[in-house]
């Protein structure tokens, strides 16, 4: 009504038949009215809220803890029909939803038997009934306070045991189906020819989602990002025969030729002397001995043509490699990145291969296992069970899946191993009559909505909403839907939804009105843990994702200057030694206090802890503890030392966790880079009162973010460029004047005499000549 008559009262040109005209001027009068209308409700809601927060001032100040702050109480006070409250970290959304219960029922609002508490998973919910129960046993002694909370999928088999007659039986994979989807996946492989065959293939050549040249608009930005991705410590991606080439595409076909038991050589000097003043000595990308063969492996697309940020000289140097073979009679193929991302590559390889008279002698999967786990690739398997719980909770179907006309390869080929694992999976519940916990949510929904149910519960109160899956949404509705004057109310922060991997989906959160219609949304917007700097930094940085939901926090504590502090380390000796150096200063600076302080040592998997027990006798002003970031939610310490902000495998941001391949099952895919870790970091970031400490690659691209963003400035440290800045051991005279990145080096074996060359060459050509003039 307000878009509409805005439109109106900019645009007062409208012209209708004289016919219309009154109608047009009754629709006037009536938005107009409406208008009024709600601004007169907006109104005399203020001073209602005004009213109760005084008339409950006594019960507010003592419910918990410390008084209830204003946004706190005025949350716990409205009573709309769908009420959203978004919360910061550490802003006490706890103790709102302890004030909601008691003022409901302290004002008669609701009995505790019409109230329905639930939570994310079962530790929430025992310790939000404990709260609830704990907190207003005493301040309302006259009441009954006994108000049910509980976790999704208990309220689940409550539902299926009242309308069934019989309590569900719960798989033991459920929550955690990783380990049976294992066994699935090797059951298929010893058994199915196909299956193997698909496997093997997404395993050796598509495991990580290829990185295409395509998408960047200059070379710096596809350099900086194909840098990101290289394996951990490493100068690009190591292939399962232990050499290190520079592409994706280059992996997948040296994985491939080991897979299929055909010998190569990578980059091996070419058999003909070809250095000259343009051109270093030919190393072609791959030489197969037993055939005589080269291969060049080229980033062309499907029309025959390359990134436009690589060049002429890419074009130049295509060339040039085609006529050296010519002249000398030697035997080249070439492979493109569009027959690699559509899988042509490979049936081309074989035929080519074969009909020269090579040889195949295809290794055992358990050898590829092994090679793969030497090189600490990434297991995959888990994928399957993330995009197992969005595949059951967003109601998919695989034969759409798989009839989506702009599948890539790398998608359909896992759509394929994923639809027999799906099949398999299922009907092993199945035989056993079990349920996992998708099962419970979307069951109990239906037979809501079947009425074989009845609701008695007129308020739902959602705790961690931001974690909320499509099957949470759909049994919330239906909760709703069968008692019309239900009211709802959810609680959670958008900056902290880090379980997509566990089946939730932020659009929930994000765009609470679309699903459930007209929606009251208030905010927390003080934090008592951290204090301003961190607050800064981390809501500045979760929020250049425009499509986290906007708001400012203020802190408590308004320390703001150098309280993150970034080292650039990533040998374990000197990560091992930094961190020894570190406790040891807390410990010390809190000599005499009387109390000791707290840290966590974060990091992004359990594999990231260190071994710091040498320490430990020498520790009496601290403690500390190693978590991960995601077992570290909802908890706090005074120090956070965050580890492992690397590119490549086991890196954060990952690669793995955030894989496109989960978009797929998804109603609304995010398009942000890295969006979930990005909130696993800000996680990380809030856990900390007082410092935090960032240990990582210089070229990670969360640090390289915060560090290059002047609005960090005043709140990070960096002590490593106070004493040394970068390049320091490269005399300037010696910096390419080209990239600013590279380093000259004298070259004497071209025919125009001796020249300087970027190290960094083919990606800079700078040449300077080093002749006599």
């Amino acid at each position: 009504v307000e878009q509409f008559g805005s439109l109106i009262q900019r645009d007062s040109s409208f012209a209708f038949e004289p016919v219309l005209q009154n109608q047009f001027e009754q629709l006037q009068q009536f938005i107009e009215l409406s208008i009024q209308a709600n601004y007169a409700i907006d109104t005399k809601n203020k001073r209602f809220v005004e009213s109760e927060l005084k008339a409950f001032k006594q019960f507010f100040d003592q419910v918990e803890s410390t008084p209830l702050t204003n946004e706190q109480r005025v949350s716990s006070i409205i009573f709309e029909d769908r009420n959203l409250l978004v919360a910061a970290a550490g802003s006490g959304k706890t103790s709102t939803i302890v004030g909601k219960v008691g003022y409901a029922l302290l004002t008669g609002l609701y009995k505790p038997e019409e109230i329905l508490v639930l939570a994310f998973n079962k530790n929430a919910g025992e310790e939000l009934s404990e709260r609830i129960n704990f907190r207003l046993k005493d301040i309302l002694s006259n009441f009954d306070t006994n108000v049910e909370a509980l976790n999704f999928h208990k309220f689940g088999v409550k539902v299926i045991g009242k309308a069934t007659g019989k309590s569900p039986s719960v798989s033991n994979d459920a929550g955690k189906p990783q380990a049976l989807l294992n066994r699935i996946i090797q059951q298929l492989i010893e058994t199915d020819p196909d299956f193997q065959e698909k496997y093997l293939l997404f395993k050796t050549a598509y495991l990580r989602a290829p990185l295409s040249p395509f998408a960047f608009k200059t070379r710096n930005d596809w350099e900086k990002a194909q840098k990101r991705s290289f394996d951990r410590f490493k100068d690009g991606f190591e292939t399962y025969q232990g050499e290190i080439v520079k592409s994706h595409g280059e992996k997948a076909i040296a994985n491939w030729l080991y897979s299929q038991g055909v010998p190569y050589q990578y980059e091996r000097n070419y058999e003909h002397q070809t250095a000259d003043e343009a051109h270093r000595q030919y190393k072609p990308d791959f030489y197969l001995p037993e055939i005589n063969l080269y291969l060049e492996h080229y980033a062309v697309d499907q029309y025959g043509k390359t990134p436009a940020h690589f060049g002429q000289k890419y074009l130049d140097d295509m060339k040039w490699k085609s006529e050296t073979h010519q002249k000398y009679k030697t035997d080249l193929i070439s492979t493109t990145f569009h027959e690699f991302i559509t899988g042509a590559i490979f049936k081309k390889l074989e035929q080519e291969l074969k009909s020269r008279g090579q040889v195949f002698k295809p290794r055992s999967l358990a050898e590829i296992n092994a090679k793969a786990q030497s090189i600490y690739e990434y297991d995959a398997n888990d994928l399957y069970a993330s995009f197992l719980s969005h595949y059951k909770s967003n109601q998919a179907n695989i034969t759409s899946l798989l009839a989506k006309p702009s599948l890539s390869l790398r998608e359909s080929l896992f759509l394929q191993l994923f639809s027999k694992v799906y099949q398999e999976y299922d009907q092993f519940l199945k035989i056993k009559k079990e349920y996992d916990f998708d099962d419970l949510l979307i069951e109990s929904a239906q037979l809501i909505n079947e009425k074989k149910y009845k609701s008695p519960f007129k308020l739902i109160i959602v705790d961690e909403f931001q974690d909320t899956s499509q099957a949470r949404a759909r049994l919330i509705l239906s909760l709703l839907n069968q008692v019309p004057e239900a009211k709802l109310f959810c609680v959670g922060d958008d900056w902290q939804a880090i379980y997509r991997f566990a089946g939730s989906d932020i659009s929930i959160f994000t765009q609470f009105e679309r699903v459930f219609g007209y929606t009251k949304q208030t905010q927390l917007t003080q934090t008592f843990r951290s204090n301003q700097g961190i607050a800064n930094v981390a809501s500045g940085f979760i929020q250049k994702n425009k499509s986290q939901l906007q708001k400012i926090v203020n802190a408590v504590d308004k320390t703001s200057s150098k309280v993150v502090e970034i080292n650039f380390l990533t040998k374990t000796q000197e990560i091992n030694e930094y961190l020894t150096k570190t406790i040891m200063e807390i410990n010390n600076a809190n000599t005499g206090s009387g109390k000791k302080k707290s840290i966590y040592i974060l990091g992004r998997y359990k594999h990231h802890k260190p071994n710091l027990d040498s320490i430990l006798p020498f520790l009496r002003n601290c403690t500390f503890e190693f978590k991960t970031i995601h077992s570290s939610k909802g908890l706090q310490a005074d120090y956070v030392i965050l580890l492992g902000l690397n590119t490549g495998n086991s890196a954060f941001p990952s690669e793995k966790e955030d894989d496109p391949l989960i978009n797929l099952v998804l109603p609304q895919p995010e398009t942000h880079a890295y969006a979930e870790e990005r909130r696993l970091f800000y996680v990380a970031l809030t856990r900390a009162k007082e410092k935090v400490y960032l240990i990582g690659e210089r070229n990670s691209v969360f640090l390289e973010e915060i560090t290059k963003d002047p609005i960090f400035k005043e709140f990070i440290h960096i002590p490593q460029d106070e004493h040394k800045p970068i390049n320091s051991n490269i005399p300037a005279e010696w910096l390419c004047p080209k990239c600013g990145q590279g380093r000259l080096r004298k070259i004497t074996s071209g025919p125009y005499g001796a020249f300087l060359g970027c190290n960094r060459y083919p990606n800079c050509g700078y040449k300077k000549s080093l002749k006599r003039r």
